[in-house]
Parts: structure tokens; sequence; C-alpha cells
């Protein structure tokens, strides 16, 4: 009778773990959509990542990616930031890089170089206080294929332009006007 007493007492309870452990395995990537885009800060690297068990989201706004990916978003400072990502070896991935807001993106580039494995990076000079979005999913349009990866972004100030003469334009001449008045039309 004892052991019978045990064996229920213990039958619940494995049970809740197995159910438990079933849950936390089916788990939905909380980046899935645009509006839970995770924080990509400058500096950030290796962050882990993963498109595994992501419900199937709203058509790519580039058309570049499968419908089954996860968001990042930063906000641009004025200068150089370069993003990469590498997908595990058996997974193929592209990164979308898109700005506005979540229901109005316009594309910047779709990065697909590389077959399984391989790292997809962009450089890019962003424009201060604009909204950028990271994209990453499966390279066709139509698969349903999820993988993993890793995401990366560091940012460098933006290369300066020299300017003639110096960053003040001090010594720069004056343009003179040579024109005569009569229109001159060549002939081919």
């Amino acid at each position: 009778m004892n052991k019978l007493l045990n064996r229920r007492k213990i039958l619940p309870f494995f049970s809740f773990i197995l159910f438990s452990m079933h849950l936390s395995v089916m788990a939905q990537p909380a980046n899935q959509t645009c509006a839970n885009a995770a924080p990509l800060p400058c500096g950030a690297t290796n962050l882990a990542g993963t498109t595994v068990n992501a419900a199937q989201g709203p058509v790519d706004p580039s058309g570049c990616a499968s419908r089954y990916g996860v968001w990042y978003q930063f906000t641009g400072d004025g200068h150089l930031s370069t993003i990469s990502s590498t997908a595990s070896s058996s997974w193929d991935h592209e990164m979308v890089i898109l700005s506005g807001t979540c229901g109005s993106l316009t594309n910047i580039v779709c990065r697909d170089n590389f077959a399984s494995g391989g790292t997809e990076s962009h450089s890019f000079p962003t424009v201060a206080g604009t909204t950028y979005y990271v994209y990453i999913a499966h390279y066709s349009a139509s698969s349903t294929t999820t993988g993993t990866f890793t995401i990366s972004r560091s940012c460098a100030p933006a290369p300066e332009i020299a300017q003639p003469g110096g960053a003040n334009c001090s010594g720069a001449k004056a343009p003179t006007n040579h024109f005569s008045g009569k229109y001159v039309r060549s002939r081919n």
C-alpha cells in the first residue's frame, strides 16, 4: 500500500516536470515582432539569437527573407554602424536592415552573401535620431526553416570629408562668372 501511495505522489510530480520542460522548449522568441524588437546597442558582440519556434509573422517589408524571423532595433547617432550576423552551420540566413517605424519601414539593404554558417555584414553611416531595424530570418521568403545565429554591432565616428582649404574653407576662392551672355549650342 505504501508503494502505491508513493507512486501516486511521484507520478503527478514527474508529469508536471515533463510538461514544464515541454513548454520551455516551445517558447517563442520575445523579439519575433517589430514592435518587440530587441535593442542592438553599439558594442554588442556575438549576442545569441534564434528564430526557432518563431510564429509566422507579416511579410518581410523588403521581400528578402522568410516570415519566421526576429527583430532588433537601435537609434542612429550619426556614427558609422557595422552589423554582422553569423548563422549556425546548418542554417542559411538573411540579414535585412530597414529604417522608419513598424508598419512604415524603408529597406536599406538585404544581405545574403554566404551559405549555411556564413556571416552577413553591412556598414553604413546612421542619421542621428533615425530608428533602424535589423530583421534576421531564413534567406528564402517562402521558407519555414528556422535556426540560431549571433549578432554584433560596432560603431565608429563617420569618416570626415576633406574640405578644400581646410575645415573652415579658409583660402577658398570665390567663383568667377565667365558667362558672356551668349548661348552656344554644341553639335555632335
